[in-house]
């Protein structure tokens, strides 16, 4: 009733989905839920687990967490590379008005410990109404509406917000994707959904940076009902059934595992910038974070350039900036299209990862995590303590929980785009998580799955 359990809880209900999947023709699986990312995606049990629902042809989606809006923050089971993660955006409750839409303060974003950019889309997930039983007389009340009484809005509709929210969103979304076009594999649901999102852009720049949005927000008429090239997916280049069928104990293993084709430098005053770099040597910066993880704005991440130029031993004309950083005063706007960025392997308009030849694979040395932690030296990846070391691994004990509650954030009285007319919300309630720990999946609501008729 609390919103949380174990690894082995939730292993054990995915199974019960894959057993139950042809019976009740289970096609998505909806996993509002997050923990702590402790070991890379393929040692993780859970995101075994959610892998080998998505090569059984059930549409995972996950929550990115709600441990935003820093750099690196994006939770288990949402840092799995295959699946899809849903950031958190606030509509400000104005219905059909998307200019005074923002990126939430909770979102959790990318890169992910392996380097992976995630999210890969965003959905409402502010002020979200939906169904929780709230009896002020009644011990069984749900635990949520008895220690935030404030947000119940009947004894049967309760108001949440946080990334768990957003991904029901999304579920919802995907089965209509499903029912429109029953033979849609996974991959292909996750190429139509990131193919058909709307990024955020202010003026010629993204108001957020790919690690903040991904393909930006989901756009449901789009998604549905758009046109798409026939047999395009994501996940290009990656063979899911060759990574399940290897472990990790082996050293001769971890070259059929994937590594994210992100890498980072940091500069003296430890401004860490994310980068990749093309097959022409173009080194394409995604953003850059102060010390403690904040985005830096456009300007600001600009100024730095040539200072991370010099880092990388690269002419500051080879570093090009791919997007924007940081919504300006101004406001956003929600592009009317999705985009083409073909940079360092990622091919936007494939709605995916375009993986050259499958070159983002494990090499045989230097990806080391000592205590959970990791360093990347040089803008590589050099794992603290050298070679393919784990301090433990993950335990069937080891906690889980819906994503962390998030209080309800206020928005200004008016629109920030200039211009626009129309009131906007006080405060709407933000999403149930406990905050995550090495030990504890944090909070998001873990929903049950979802079903579409095949």
């Amino acid at each position: 009733d609390q919103g949380v359990g174990s690894y082995e809880q939730t292993i054990e209900a995915l199974q019960a989905v894959a057993a139950m999947q042809d019976k009740y023709d289970i096609r998505i699986v909806n996993l509002s839920l997050s923990a702590t990312a402790s070991v890379p995606y393929f040692v993780d049990p859970l995101n075994r687990a959610v892998e080998a629902l998505w090569a059984r042809g059930v549409v995972v989606i996950a929550a990115a967490g709600n441990e935003g809006p820093t750099a690196e923050s994006i939770t288990v089971p949402g840092n799995d590379p295959y699946i899809i993660t849903v950031g958190g955006l606030n509509t400000s409750q104005t219905a059909g008005d998307f200019s005074d839409d923002s990126l939430s303060s909770w979102s959790a974003t990318g890169p992910t410990a392996d380097g992976f950019l995630k999210p890969d889309v965003l959905a409402p997930g502010g002020s979200i109404v939906s169904f929780m039983y709230n009896a002020a007389d009644d011990a069984d009340s749900a635990y949520l509406a008895l220690n935030h009484p404030d947000y119940s809005l009947t004894e049967d509709l309760f108001s949440m917000s946080g990334t768990s929210m957003a991904t029901a969103v999304t579920s919802g979304v995907v089965a209509l994707m499903l029912q429109a076009d029953p033979d849609l594999t996974p991959d292909e649901v996750k190429f139509r959904l990131m193919t058909s999102a709307r990024p955020a852009i202010d003026g010629e720049d993204l108001a957020y940076n790919l690690l903040q949005q991904g393909a930006g927000r989901i756009w449901a008429p789009d998604a549905v009902l758009g046109d798409f090239p026939a047999d395009v997916a994501a996940n290009t280049g990656m063979d899911l059934a060759q990574d399940l069928a290897h472990g990790y104990e082996d050293e001769a293993d971890l070259p059929f595992h994937y590594q994210g084709p992100i890498q980072r430098t940091a500069t003296e005053d430890d401004v860490t910038l994310y980068y990749v770099t093309a097959e022409d040597e173009t080194v394409y910066a995604l953003g850059a974070a102060d010390a403690d993880g904040v985005w830096l704005s456009r300007a600001d991440a600009e100024v730095l350039l040539p200072s991370f130029a010099q880092t990388l031993a690269v002419d500051a004309g080879v570093l090009a900036w791919a997007g924007g950083a940081t919504p300006s005063a101004g406001g956003d706007v929600w592009a009317d299209g999705g985009y083409a960025w073909a940079g360092g392997g990622y091919a936007w308009s494939g709605g995916g990862y375009a993986w050259s030849g499958g070159g983002y694979a494990w090499s045989g040395g230097g990806y080391a995590w000592a205590g959970g932690g990791y360093a990347w030296a040089g803008g590589g990846y050099a794992w603290a303590g050298g070679g393919y070391a784990w301090a433990g691994s993950v335990s069937c004990d080891t906690g889980i929980a819906s994503t962390r509650w998030v209080e309800a954030e206020t928005f200004p009285a008016e629109p920030t785009v200039p211009g626009e007319d129309g009131p906007a919300d006080d405060a709407p309630p933000q999403e149930e998580e406990p905050a995550p720990s090495d030990e504890t999946l944090t909070h998001v609501t873990f929903l049950p799955a979802m079903f579409a008729g095949r």
